[in-house]
């Protein structure tokens, strides 16, 4: 954390703007930390969204959390956007709480 916020995000990115309104062609990942200074930070959760083309031109939209896979969608050519359900382990830990 090189600022003193409690809650610091490092955004890395396959563009390199700076504005904070921003997108990414193929995959964004946040490293959230916590604390209360630069010397006393700690890894909390990392977030990440990945996009790519598949083979017959459907595009395929994936949200990880610590790398387990949340959400997983397609987007047709014709422009239908479907869920694709999912069951990780993180998934069936929520759900039984």
């Amino acid at each position: 954390m090189s600022r003193s916020f409690p809650i610091w995000n490092e955004v890395h990115k396959d563009t390199h703007d700076n504005s904070k309104r921003w997108g990414a062609r193929e995959r964004c990942e946040v490293e959230v930390k916590v604390g209360t200074s630069a010397t006393n930070s700690h890894d909390f959760v990392t977030h990440k969204t990945t996009h790519r083309e598949l083979e017959d031109g459907r595009r395929e939209y994936c949200f990880y959390v610590d790398g387990d896979l949340i959400k997983h969608a397609i987007l047709s050519k014709e422009g239908e956007f479907e869920f694709v359900p999912q069951t990780s382990d993180l998934i069936k830990k929520l759900m039984h709480k």
